[in-house]
């Protein structure tokens, strides 16, 4: 089964590809897959691999998360069904799938308003895939986005706004720590300078 099912994770939802091959030595038809739930079929595809994709919200998707990740799960099946082959003849599935489908994400990142949005996917394994939330980062004075290098007055103000990517309700940005630095890209160790925020969500 190795290589025959790969997971493809993206913050709004969960694609699963498998291999057409795949399906055809275990005698799986493709009306037979099935993600979280039996009316959530494949929807996709190509004459070599057939594709399922369900949002976050659906087919019995479920959301869990600790103080590093969140993970969103669900299970890939197929049913048992007995159907007659081109030949006319009476065939059943060889195998039945029942494979959890796992994508993670981090929760903590680094990002600074000069990098605007970020974000990548990254497959560990057939049935699992992680990936980083595209978090923006932007500075307005209130109505307008500040251009890189701008200089201010003492007396301007300035807005960070911070935005997630994300259709889940349940999430929400906390801002750890946001300071200014004197040059462009931040470092993990470098000394934070001129700190302004600390520990604030999106609803404070």
């Amino acid at each position: 089964m190795m290589g025959a099912i790969s997971v493809h994770c993206t913050v709004a939802a969960i694609t699963v590809t498998v291999a057409k091959d795949f399906l055809t030595s275990n005698k799986i038809r493709e009306q037979t897959l099935h993600l979280g739930f039996l009316n959530c079929t494949f929807n996709g595809g190509n004459d070599s691999h057939a594709q399922l994709t369900v949002a976050w919200k659906e087919c019995g998707t479920s959301l869990a998360h600790n103080e590093t990740y969140y993970t969103i799960s669900v299970t890939l099946f197929n049913t048992m069904d007995m159907y007659k082959s081109d030949s006319g003849e009476m065939e059943v599935p060889r195998i039945r799938l029942e494979a959890p489908i796992m994508c993670t994400f981090t929760k903590s990142l680094l990002i600074s308003a000069d990098f605007g949005s970020m974000g990548y996917d990254i497959f560990t394994d057939v049935f699992a895939g992680s990936g980083s939330f595209q978090v923006t980062v932007r500075l307005t004075n209130g109505t307008m986005l500040l251009p890189n290098n701008h200089s201010l007055s003492s007396d301007e103000a300035v807005v960070l706004e911070v935005s997630l990517n994300t259709p889940s309700e349940q999430m929400k940005v906390v801002i750890n720590k946001c300071w200014a630095t004197p040059t462009p890209t931040p470092t993990p160790t470098q000394n934070p300078k001129d700190t302004f925020l600390e520990n604030r969500s999106d609803s404070t």
